[in-house]
């Protein structure tokens, strides 16, 4: 009487092997993927997102792996030379320390990104210095818009981007815009060229913008952000803003005073503002507070402000 073999993990239904993927953490599921070609294809199948992290790439206590940007971009590398022929993602998310002379690596990952015809899609190379430093300009990657416009197929599948610690170029040849983009996360960015004509004028579906830390001096748009519901202003040291959204409920703003032209956006019901320090165009904050806040947001109901105030400068 023969022995009935024992039933292997590989031998039960693809859809309880999905489950049992979907279950397991990132680096985990990836291993299983090395076991067989069959548990290569249903990771394959089952990864609608790619989440390359320290967390995820590296072992929490392992000490005998040093935590370098090399080995990082190689472990990043492996896996998606597993992925031959990309599958359409939901999330695509590298995040780890990375500098411009990484570009070969950022490059290959932002053409899979694309290929991958990803929805939502981090490239967070934010180094470990926390706080408001925006970074030596000549050590951040060169990110290039028109990856993404190449001539068979467009960014019409993207809905979020968030970019952080990168020069952004908007004017190469090609880059037609986010037409669907809803959501835009700018921190520590550069910009090569006139991002807000190039780019954020053709983001016209969208509804969240949150810009830190980065290099441009006023916010003015030639045509309007109907669908834009939340803005987000920090520590861009700006001069002017200057916004046509009819549909804008909520303001949130660290910058000097300067001159807020939102008469169009009659829906804001909340405003968060933190004034940094005394503004020679408008002499004390309290000033500002008093008289220009107001006209520009006329319909608030919920104002938050955080500033300063000179009064002994006033008393003396």
């Amino acid at each position: 009487m023969t022995k009935p073999e024992a039933l292997q993990l590989h031998h039960l239904p693809d859809d309880v092997l999905h489950r049992i993927l979907s279950r397991l953490t990132f680096r985990e599921s990836s291993r299983m993927g090395l076991l067989s070609r069959k548990w290569q294809k249903l990771w394959r199948s089952c990864c609608p997102k790619l989440v390359f992290t320290r967390a995820t790439m590296f072992k929490p206590g392992n000490k005998t792996i040093r935590r370098t940007r090399t080995n990082f971009a190689r472990r990043v590398n492996s896996l998606l030379r597993q992925l031959c022929a990309p599958p359409t993602l939901n999330k695509f998310v590298v995040k780890f320390g990375l500098r411009r002379k990484h570009t070969c690596h950022v490059n290959r990952w932002v053409g899979f990104c694309s290929e991958s015809r990803a929805r939502h899609i981090t490239f967070d190379f934010t180094p470990g210095v926390k706080g408001i430093f925006r970074g030596l300009a000549d050590e951040k990657y060169i990110f290039h818009l028109h990856v993404f416009s190449v001539p068979d197929r467009s960014p019409a599948h993207i809905k979020s981007l968030h970019l952080s610690y990168v020069w952004l170029n908007t004017a190469t040849t090609g880059f037609t815009g986010f037409a669907n983009l809803k959501k835009l996360t700018l921190h520590k960015v550069s910009f090569l060229n006139d991002f807000q004509h190039l780019m954020l004028s053709e983001c016209t579906a969208l509804e969240w913008l949150s810009i830190s830390c980065s290099s441009f001096t006023e916010l003015t748009l030639c045509k309007p952000l109907r669908r834009l519901r939340y803005l987000s202003l920090h520590y861009c040291y700006m001069e002017k803003v200057e916004l046509e959204a009819p549909n804008l409920t909520s303001v949130d703003l660290t910058n000097r005073p300067i001159p807020l032209a939102l008469s169009e956006s009659l829906k804001v019901m909340e405003a968060n503002i933190k004034l940094l320090h005394k503004s020679v165009l408008y002499g004390d904050n309290l000033d500002y507070i008093c008289t220009k806040l107001p006209a520009a947001l006329p319909h608030v109901q919920k104002l938050s402000i955080t500033s300063t105030l000179y009064i002994y400068d006033e008393l003396r």
